[in-house]
């Protein structure tokens, strides 16, 4: 019933093709995913770089505006946000990664668009891999506009019980990823 985009720009999809594939086949765009912003370009939210980050957060305002061209699928940060190493130190990787997130909530929040924290894994990122660090994060920007994103392989990632996480966090997050580890069927 729905797609997901990876997306790095803007115009990486016409916009007009992807409605009338969308009334055509009847989907919705649910979110698009942000990670080639840092995987291809290598914009990090957490950069130490300020032009880095500046761009990287301008890129991410664009998608926001495709969004509402789109139905407002949501913005992910996943790889996006970047690495520790990206700063100089963790502390400036933490308070660049928390500036961006503030003008990218804020600027989602006066479009009505919503923005998800994915909480990851270590083999993929290195910050908010845990789901209660994750959401309490979230809380903290008292924002309609931001909330949480969990993938069930990256809790089987870092060995958390699946099933009970789902529990626990269900309904607290936007959306959940169903799969198993490498993106293989589930293993619940």
């Amino acid at each position: 019933d729905c797609v997901q985009f990876t997306i790095r720009d803007v115009t990486d999809y016409d916009p007009d093709e992807c409605l009338a594939l969308m009334e055509r086949y009847s989907l919705t765009v649910s979110a698009m995913a942000t990670g080639r912003v840092y995987t291809v370009d290598g914009r990090s939210m957490g950069s130490g770089d300020e032009e880095n980050r500046r761009e990287c957060v301008e890129r991410l305002c664009a998608l926001a505006d495709l969004s509402l061209r789109l139905g407002k699928p949501a913005i992910v940060i996943g790889a996006v946000r970047g690495l520790l190493k990206d700063a100089h130190t963790p502390e400036e990787y933490y308070r660049q990664f928390d500036r961006s997130m503030h003008e990218l909530v804020d600027y989602c929040e006066s479009l009505g668009v919503t923005v998800i924290l994915e909480a990851d894994d270590h083999l993929e990122a290195d910050t908010y891999l845990d789901p209660a660090e994750t959401l309490e994060y979230v809380r903290s920007f008292h924002s309609h506009a931001l909330r949480m994103y969990i993938d069930t392989m990256h809790l089987f990632n870092e060995g958390l019980d699946v099933p009970e996480a789902i529990r626990t966090y269900g309904k607290e997050v936007f959306s959940i990823d169903i799969g198993g580890e490498g993106r293989t069927a589930p293993m619940l």
